[in-house]
């Protein structure tokens, strides 16, 4: 392992200016940074009963207020910082906790008591798929760019750490394994929610999890059911991306979770929405796949990088879980329903708003699509 990582690294440093601009990563972040991670303990990996490996996208490590030399000199003094929780070197964030209470669920078996002991950790694997590290939200292309660049050293990696279960810390994980990596044929994977998600509760992230483990599907016990609307202005019906430009799993996120969100300069886009009106979520390139309706006030994430408004999700009804499952109205029919003129896609939200007579034979028509998939 460590060989691979020493190979990894001199890789990183002699990767050319052309490669690294390739796949538009962070030209802040210098080329050599490189974060190890792997076994937390060799031996008490070894030497216990499951072999569990957590994957996720990168780290958050980077603060654009920093400047690049600033940041090199931090990065060389970069540890395994999950390794660094398990010996008390640094102290525990949600992320270790949720990375310590899903350990200790798989490993004991239980999924109703909630154990965040961190000495758990000692006995897992752990990597990020981008070892230069990241800001506080992903960047998709720079993602994608690097784990195509380096598919074979993560293969490896993987291979070397021979586990038995992956848990893919997102959607957008499992996406880009099942895309670009080779996974050893013994190992079982299954995905969750990010460790650093907040609107989750320890009791629901066990139940996802179990569903996962079981190979269930996962319906939110905590799932809003508010069928009552504070009409504060004439309802409308908004147009809006979901973001798959830059993260794969934004849509099953916002889906599953009852909610519209937007994330930095995007999130003033949140305020086009009244308590009442209808959601149409647009994923490029096929089109409108699933409606909802506002049913509360603006809100925000921890860091508030994220802010969105929870949705009474009217269809499709219960959420797939697979892309390849969502039906959608096309453009061309969405010109139809508003009478034959178009609307701006290249926005986050797509002009003109619909009315609410519009905004039910949208609703209507895609009922019908998933009604007819189901026959």
């Amino acid at each position: 392992m460590n060989q691979l990582l020493k190979d990894w690294k001199d890789k990183h440093i002699s990767e050319s200016d052309e490669v690294y601009k390739s796949y538009r990563s962070n030209l802040h972040i210098p080329k050599e940074t490189f974060m190890e991670d792997g076994i937390v303990n060799d031996y008490r990996y070894s030497m216990a009963e499951k072999k569990i490996l957590f994957i996720a996208k990168e780290a958050n490590w980077y603060s654009a207020s920093e400047t690049s030399g600033e940041f090199q000199n931090r990065s060389l003094n970069s540890t395994f910082w999950l390794r660094d929780v398990a010996t008390k070197k640094t102290a525990s964030t949600m992320f270790s906790n949720k990375i310590s209470l899903l350990a200790n669920a798989i490993l004991d078996g239980n999924y109703t008591e909630p154990n965040t002991n961190y000495e758990i950790l000692s006995k897992i694997a752990f990597i990020n798929l981008n070892k230069r590290g990241g800001f506080s939200y992903c960047v998709w292309a720079t993602l994608e760019g690097y784990v195509k660049t380096y598919s074979s050293y993560i293969s490896q990696q993987i291979e070397l750490i021979s586990p038995s279960l992956i848990v893919c810390c997102g959607w957008g994980v499992k996406w880009l394994l099942d895309k670009y990596i080779r996974l050893p044929s013994h190992t079982k994977v299954i995905t969750v929610y990010h460790p650093s998600y907040f609107a989750l509760s320890y009791e629901e992230y066990l139940y996802q999890l179990e569903c996962a483990i079981k190979g269930v599907t996962w319906y939110p016990k905590n799932r809003v059911e508010r069928t009552q609307v504070n009409h504060t202005t004439d309802v409308k019906g908004i147009i809006f991306d979901t973001n798959k430009t830059y993260s794969q799993s934004a849509t099953i996120e916002m889906l599953t979770n009852n909610k519209v969100s937007a994330y930095g300069k995007a999130s003033r886009f949140i305020n086009r929405f009244n308590n009442g009106d209808y959601v149409f979520y647009y994923s490029k390139g096929r089109g409108i796949i699933a409606a909802g309706q506002i049913i509360s006030d603006e809100e925000s994430s921890e860091d508030g990088y994220e802010k969105y408004k929870t949705v009474r999700l009217i269809v499709p009804e219960p959420v797939p879980l697979e892309e390849s499952k969502y039906c959608a109205i096309s453009p061309k029919e969405m010109k139809e329903i508003n009478e034959g003129k178009g609307f701006y896609y290249a926005s986050t939200v797509k002009a003109p708003y619909l009315s609410k007579d519009k905004s039910e034979k949208v609703i209507a028509l895609l009922k019908e699509k998933y009604a007819y998939q189901l026959d």
